[in-house]
Parts: structure tokens; C-alpha cells; sequence
């Protein structure tokens, strides 16, 4: 069975080219949570000596670049698009990240010419540009996507072991660069000689199983085409959902902590209903900057088990306040907290405390969704959450783009 793998090309880069087709050409950066860090290049912002992780204060002095800070609902939205494209055109898809996807291919297709044309179709359909490595297993897949990557001009498309023997193309692929192979798994192979795939595959099983556990054999088998690996045809059931960021300043106030973990938890719960799912377990953290040495550290959290499942604004809100104040210590610059909703079970199968209305609460939840949906996200919020506008440890975003997608008063202006 032949398994592709679909990697969009600096995916967050390529959804704000999609709507700005003037920043193509153009060295463009997209910025982290409080436009801190880069975490996505373009190739012309790479020309420029920029790396992934680096802090932009150190590249102000770069004019040229095009910045933008993170949009996380537009690519989201993009790449749900995407999927569902694929999805419709393939026997099987397993989404892996935000922008990658593993695909089986039809039987009777020929491998090539099938990805090929699926690439010029997602281009034409979404706007996204995507390579496409292929191999029998998805370990393989891997291994072609990195071959795409190292060729000069590349090629988007790469089926493993088409036109050259499979150990000549996977000496080509370094062991650091092989899917599941850590730091620790890479020192060790090179400790022993071996730099690259082609050498991993060829190892003795028996070392791979003591040195690199069942992880490790399942990798080798899959770079020798063996599948040891499979794909996973269905979603599997969520493990939690959460929401946590850090302030655009130190805050040391009860009252603002307060606002940002309700609006946090909102922002969980909201995910929490969009996948119909219940928790039945909470989790508040709060931390201080562990990057200022001259500061009082501090970290802390709490977790509070709930007698029924539950995805109500009015059951999860004010146990995270009282999570949150058993936790507070006055006296600190907290910089990050966070809201994990735990234990999830579907909605359709729980159990509820015996007295307590949850219809009412279920009927109030669901108009909440209705007018979200109408009328936009946010539009009603816990005032546990105060006035967004007056939110001053709100996450800065100054750089980000429209929802072009999503929101209705963000939709491109046309004169």
C-alpha cells in the first residue's frame, strides 16, 4: 500500500499570501504569541539569515520584512478547508498537524501522476502550495518529503524508490532528520557510526530493540517497508482540551489574573462544544517568567474533579476562580496562566449530578452557540472575563491580519 504524505509549504506565511498576493516574492515573518519570536519564514526571509525561534528584537533593523502576527483562527479555518479537500479525493487521510496529512492512494492509480495532479488541485482549490513525498510506509513518506526539501529547484512530488535503489535515496536522509528520532536516539546512532537512514535500516535489530526501544524497531522496520506503523482512520477521542498564554506584561493583581483565566477557560470551553465533548476534570495553572533571573520565581496549579461531565460556562467558570485563588500568591509578576479542561467524554454519553439542572444549563449553552455563530465570537462573555477593549494583559497581536474567513466585519473591502 502506498502512503503519501501532504506537507504544506510554510503554511502560516502561505494563508497571509493567500489574501495579500503582493507579499509573494516578499520576506515575510509571522510572529508569535506577543509577536515575540518567529515561528514561521518564508524562503526570502530565510535568505535573510533569519531563523525559526529567533527574537525578532534583534531584526527591527530589517526593513524589508513583512510581519504579522499570529492568526491562528484563519489558518485553522484554512487548513480545515484543505483537509476536507483531500479527504473527498483519497481512500483514507489521517490528519497529523495543523499542515500535514498522511493519504493512501487508489489502488489502480499511478503514484506520480495521482500526487502530482492532487497537488495542482489543492493549489487551484485552496490557494495553499503543498510537496508530496510518497513511500510504502509513512516513515518513508517522511523520508521523501525531506528528499523534496534538499532538492535544488524541488520538485514538490517525490515518490521513494522510483527512479534510484531505496538505500541510495535514504543515505541521502540524516537520522536526525528521520520521523520519531529524537536528540537522544540521534547522539546515540552517531555514537555508533551511523548518519544516516540507510544505515539505521541496515542496523542490527536486536541493538535498535536495546537501545532504542520498540520506538526505535518500529522506525527501522518502516524505513525497510515494512509497515509497523498504521494509519488511523478516525480521529481519536480527544485527551483534553486547553487554553493558555502568556500576558503582553507582568501582571501581580488577583483582579486582572481573574480575567484572564475566565477568559481562557471561555476560549477552552468553546473548543470543548465545537468537538461535542464533556469534561469532568479541571486544571488552572499560573506562572511567573522563568526568563527574568532577577524576578521572584513562582508556579503553581490545582485541579478539581467534577461529580458529572460538563461543558457549561456557568459549572467550569467559577471553579476555575476558586482553583485560581487557592493558588495566587500576592507578591509576584505572573506572566502566563492557563485553563485545562480534562478527562473528556463525549456529550452524548454522560452522567450528571442527580439535583442539578443541567437541561437549563444545556439550553442556555446552546442558545450561546447560536448567537456566536450568527453574530460572531465574542459577542457575549462572562463578565468574569471584564470588557475585552479594557483587557490591558491581553496577548498583543498589533500585527495580525483579518479573519478573512470567519468574521464577518473582517471580510476583504472590494471599491
Amino acid at each position: 500500500m502506498a502512503i503519501a504524505l501532504i506537507d504544506c509549504l510554510h503554511f502560516y506565511v502561505s494563508c497571509e499570501r493567500l489574501f495579500r498576493p503582493d507579499l509573494n516574492g516578499q520576506p515575510v515573518v509571522v510572529l508569535s504569541n506577543n509577536d515575540g519570536c518567529a515561528v514561521a519564514l518564508s524562503a526570502e526571509a530565510r535568505a535573510l539569515g533569519l531563523e525559526r525561534g529567533s527574537a525578532w528584537f534583534f531584526h527591527r533593523h530589517l526593513r524589508q520584512v513583512r510581519l504579522f502576527s499570529s492568526n491562528y483562527v484563519l489558518y485553522g479555518d484554512i487548513s480545515a478547508r484543505l483537509m476536507r479537500f483531500v479527504a473527498a479525493r483519497v481512500p483514507n487521510i489521517e490528519v497529523y498537524s495543523i499542515d500535514e496529512a498522511f493519504v493512501t492512494l487508489p489502488p489502480t492509480a499511478d503514484p506520480l501522476t495521482f500526487i502530482e495532479a492532487l497537488r495542482l488541485d489543492i493549489q487551484q482549490a485552496i490557494g495553499i502550495p503543498v510537496r508530496i513525498g510518497l513511500g510504502s510506509t509513512k516513515t518513508q513518506a517522511k523520508c521523501a518529503c525531506a528528499l523534496i526539501k534538499s532538492e535544488r529547484p524541488p520538485n514538490h512530488c517525490y515518490v521513494l524508490g522510483r527512479d534510484r535503489a531505496l538505500s541510495q535515496e535514504l543515505r541521502q536522509v540524516p537520522v536526525t532528520a528521520i520521523w520519531g528520532i529524537g536528540p537522544a536516539a540521534g547522539r546515540k546512532l552517531h555514537a555508533t557510526g551511523v548518519v544516516n537512514a540507510a544505515e539505521l535500516a541496515a542496523l542490527d535489530e536486536r541493538w535498535v530493540l536495546r537501545n532504542l526501544t520498540i520506538t526505535g524497531y518500529r522506525i527501522q522496520q518502516e524505513l525497510r517497508g515494512i509497515a509497523a506503523i498504521g494509519m488511523e482512520r478516525a480521529h481519536a477521542l480527544r485527551q483534553h482540551v486547553s487554553c493558555s498564554r502568556g500576558f503582553s506584561r507582568p501582571i501581580s493583581s488577583l483582579a486582572e489574573l481573574a480575567e484572564a483565566v475566565s477568559s481562557y477557560a471561555e476560549v477552552a470551553i468553546e473548543k470543548l462544544r465545537r468537538h461535542r465533548l464533556e469534561a469532568t476534570e479541571i486544571l488552572v495553572y499560573i506562572a511567573t517568567d522563568p526568563f527574568r533571573p532577577a524576578q521572584r520565581k513562582y508556579y503553581n496549579q490545582a485541579r478539581h474533579a467534577l461529580p458529572g461531565a460538563s461543558s457549561s460556562l456557568l459549572v467550569i467558570i467559577p471553579i476555575c476562580m476558586q482553583l485560581l485563588q487557592s493558588i495566587y500568591r500576592s507578591g509576584y509578576a505572573y506572566k502566563k496562566a492557563g485553563v485545562l479542561l480534562l478527562k473528556l467524554h463525549p456529550a452524548t454519553h454522560h452522567q450528571h449530578e442527580l439535583f442539578t439542572d443541567h437541561e437549563r444549563d444545556e439550553r442556555l449553552m446552546a442558545a450561546l452557540d447560536t448567537i456566536q455563530q450568527r453574530f460572531g465570537r465574542r459577542r457575549i462573555f462572562m463578565a468574569s472575563s471584564g470588557i475585552p477593549a479594557r483587557r490591558q494583559w491581553q496577548t498583543r497581536a498589533a500585527l495580525r491580519s483579518p479573519r478573512f474567513t470567519t468574521c464577518w466585519q473582517e471580510l476583504p473591502e472590494v471599491f
